[in-house]
């Protein structure tokens, strides 16, 4: 797990939160709609997950994402947003 503060990327803009994420091959987890956008208007990333804020436990937050990393290889979940 990687945090935006580790990458240096608190106050980036988004898209140079999904430049990371693409060049490390990593899942962004949010809860930002702006990157809901960015999927919608063909922007490449590695993948997404959404939350909408507050409709979910952080303890099931976790479980989703474990539970994703397990079952999705990357490849076939590049530029694809799984909903939390």
């Amino acid at each position: 797990m990687t945090t935006a503060a580790d990458a240096v990327l608190l106050h980036a803009p988004d898209e140079d939160h999904l430049a990371f994420a693409l060049a490390a091959a990593r899942m962004i987890f949010t809860q930002d709609a702006d990157f809901l956008r960015f999927d919608a208007a063909g922007s490449r990333h590695a993948r997404i997950a959404f939350c909408r804020s507050e409709s979910r436990s952080i303890g099931e937050i976790i479980r989703m994402l474990v539970l994703i990393w397990e079952v999705l290889d990357a490849e076939s979940v590049r530029n694809h947003v799984e909903y939390i």
